[in-house]
């Protein structure tokens, strides 16, 4: 009798011993397990954070390509534009009276040139200093936008000819290497004015920008 309950109890103990063992083992395989799938999710987390990171410096490098190649191009057009725009020095405005005036021989027009005003850089600043002062003095409180002025040179040239002569005088004195803008336009018949003939008399004022 004594024996039977002894072989039990050890019956038990083994088998407590073996429940206590396979919690164990569960445990640590489930641990195992977390471990595992955590550092799975954090290296697919870190190579998700890369890829971005990479994706980003790839579109990084392509603006900054991009931007390279833009400011190029506006270096290339600045290059241009300093060509056209001239100092308002005294050979450089007689080299220009010289090309309009041989612009309008060569469309056989009679002509008559002569320079309006000149705005330099600094007539310019002082012009806007002046209007500022004369609001202020008359307390004026809704201020309109003063046009724009950039320096450049006004002329204005009195063409005797044919219509389409002084159409072509238009045309030619645009493709001038300096940068112009016709202000005004007015042209009269001499018909009209007891001459014969298809002549037209035209004035035209422009401007010659400088820097």
């Amino acid at each position: 009798m004594g024996t039977k309950t002894s072989m039990n109890n050890d019956l038990r103990k083994k088998l407590i011993t073996l429940i206590v063992a396979a919690v164990a083992l569960t445990g640590v395989f489930a641990y195992g397990l977390y471990t595992a799938t955590q550092a799975l999710s954090s290296a697919e987390r870190s190579y998700n954070d890369k890829y971005i990171e990479l994706a980003v410096l790839e579109e990084k490098q392509k603006q900054t390509k991009k931007l390279e190649n833009e400011l190029t191009k506006n270096k290339d057009e600045i290059a241009i534009l300093e060509k056209a725009l001239i100092e308002q020095t005294y050979e450089n405005k007689l080299a220009i009276v010289i090309d309009i005036e041989n612009t309008a021989k060569g469309t056989g027009l009679a002509y008559e040139l002569s320079i309006v005003k000149e705005l330099t850089a600094k007539f310019i600043a002082e012009e806007k200093a002046r209007l500022v002062r004369a609001r202020r003095k008359s307390q004026q409180i809704r201020e309109e936008a003063a046009p724009e002025q950039f320096p450049g040179i006004v002329f204005s040239v009195k063409l005797s000819g044919s219509y389409q002569d002084a159409v072509n005088f238009i045309e030619r004195l645009q493709r001038l290497p300096y940068y112009t803008d016709i202000d005004n336009f007015v042209v009269s018949s001499k018909r009209a004015q007891g001459e014969g003939g298809g002549a037209v008399e035209a004035t035209i004022q422009f401007t010659v920008f400088t820097r």
